[in-house]
């Protein structure tokens, strides 16, 4: 029953996507697939609720997510985009005629991403720190307190500093930048440090514990680091 569900969340997302409607702001964006442990989701308007699978994503929601949880969000391009414990988000879209422009808002935490190859549309991703545009790559994108770090495994990026020097410039494959309020882009190549950071992030790897109680077993999934 839960994939009948989620199924036809993806085709009515597809189904508006591609119905070549005029502008919209409040555009359906995405369908969430996978929730391990605890994640909370709000919509625009509403207030925060536990996020279930199958959960459509419209414009301006926010997800937000605990320890040792993970949620996967997959939009109707097939970029997927997992986002890590501790993290919150904001996933934003502007549709008009057949062309969708996406906005990945990473207000904390980390977000591992797999673009598909972006044709007339926009993909970006932001923090207080960073924009960075996306045409189809695989990177991890992460906000710390004042620093926002990017690992590129393979595609290109291009790069704007929002503070200070406000610096731009391309970020290549297998190259990593961390850019902070001073704002100076200084790209380097990625360390096997780096690499295994990025490997981890890009890891769905589930544990379970089960409690046996009288009313029968209760089944708690977390995220294994």
């Amino acid at each position: 029953m839960k994939k009948y569900l989620l199924n036809v969340s993806v085709l009515a997302l597809a189904v508006f996507f591609f119905s070549g409607a005029g502008e919209e702001i409040n555009a359906p964006a995405a369908v969430v697939t996978k929730v391990v442990n605890t994640a909370q989701y709000k919509s625009s308007a509403g207030k925060w609720v536990d996020l279930k699978t199958g959960q459509a994503l419209s414009s301006e929601d926010m997800i937000k997510t605990s320890g040792k949880s993970l949620v996967v969000v997959k939009f109707t391009d097939n970029s997927v985009l997992k986002v890590r414990e501790n993290s919150q988000v904001k996933i934003s879209t502007l549709k008009k005629d057949k062309n969708v422009s996406k906005t990945v808002d990473v207000d904390k935490g980390s977000v591992n991403a797999s673009v598909t190859k972006q044709d007339q549309q926009d993909f970006k991703f932001k923090s207080p720190t960073l924009v960075a545009s996306v045409r189809g790559t695989s990177l991890l994108f992460g906000v710390g307190v004042d620093s926002t770090n990017i690992d590129l495994e393979n595609g290109r990026l291009f790069c704007e500093a929002q503070l200070g020097k406000q610096e731009s410039g391309d970020l290549n494959e297998q190259e990593t930048v961390l850019v902070t309020p001073e704002g100076s882009f200084k790209p380097r190549q990625m360390t096997e440090e780096d690499k295994k950071r990025f490997n981890n992030s890009a890891k769905s790897n589930v544990k379970k514990v089960i409690l046996k109680t009288p009313q029968g077993d209760i089944v708690i999934e977390y995220l294994d680091n």
